[in-house]
């Protein structure tokens, strides 16, 4: 009986060694058909060419300029609708169409720990009177909390644009009196996805959609600055394109 024990490793082995050079080996000439297709390259279609440079890059490798591990971001937005004290408490029904409130406003500061990830602080307050049947109500929220956030830098090759989604937990506080005083802390999930479009390098509109806890959507402005040492530590690197540039 022929033994085969020694040869079935060799073979698996030998299968995937020629599997990875034949995956190398198509991406090197679709790539190189994609980038032969341009030469003739004009101002009409020179985005596409980027963006078929942008794809043949390797995921670590890529990135749009909208977001890396050197950004900082400080953001200002306003929420809509204002859900502070929404529904029925103490037996009294609040409604929207006889209320009149300001915010939710909020401010977040995020740091990038990665070039397509980053953590965000934030605080927020709203403000609610309602008048009904005589009788004028005021009530007050604030809260704080941290987002996880993902930017989709390493696959939209677009240098202006930063797209994003994260999740985030916060908790606030709000106060009321309704019969009696409402004040106990709330702890909130949140998720949101937004879209931020740079004008310049530091500065940007944005518009994002989700649960915060005092409303599901916002639009606002961003500043973004430069972590000044990770720069320096990428004084070598290829220079990244830059939204605004």
């Amino acid at each position: 009986m022929l033994c085969f024990t020694g040869y079935i490793p060799n073979f698996v082995e030998n299968f995937f060694i020629m599997k990875k050079l034949f995956l190398l080996t198509a991406t090197f000439f679709i790539c190189s058909h994609l980038l032969a297709q341009d030469e003739d390259t004009t101002e009409m279609n020179a985005p596409q060419k980027a963006a078929r440079i942008f794809y043949c890059k390797t995921y670590e490798s890529r990135n749009s300029g909208s977001y890396d591990k050197g950004t900082m971001l400080l953001s200002l937005t306003y929420g809509a609708p204002n859900l502070l004290f929404n529904g029925d408490y103490s037996g009294t029904t609040l409604y929207n169409n006889n209320s009149m409130g300001f915010g939710p406003i909020m401010l977040r500061a995020e740091m990038a720990v990665r070039d397509e990830m980053g953590i965000a602080v934030f605080g927020q307050v709203a403000t609610k009177n309602w008048s009904q049947d005589g009788t004028n109500e005021k009530t007050t929220g604030a809260g704080g909390g941290a987002f996880i956030l993902y930017h989709f830098n390493k696959l939209i090759p677009v240098p202006k644009l930063d797209v994003y989604a994260g999740l985030g937990i916060g908790i606030r506080h709000d106060d009321a009196n309704f019969y009696y005083t409402f004040h106990d802390p709330i702890v909130d999930a949140m998720a949101v996805g937004g879209v931020r479009y740079y004008f310049t390098h530091t500065f940007g509109i944005m518009a994002e959609a989700g649960f915060t806890g005092y409303s599901y959507g916002s639009i606002g402005v961003t500043f973004r600055m430069e972590h000044k040492m990770h720069h320096k530590k990428l004084a070598n690197e290829e220079p990244r394109v830059s939204p605004g540039e």
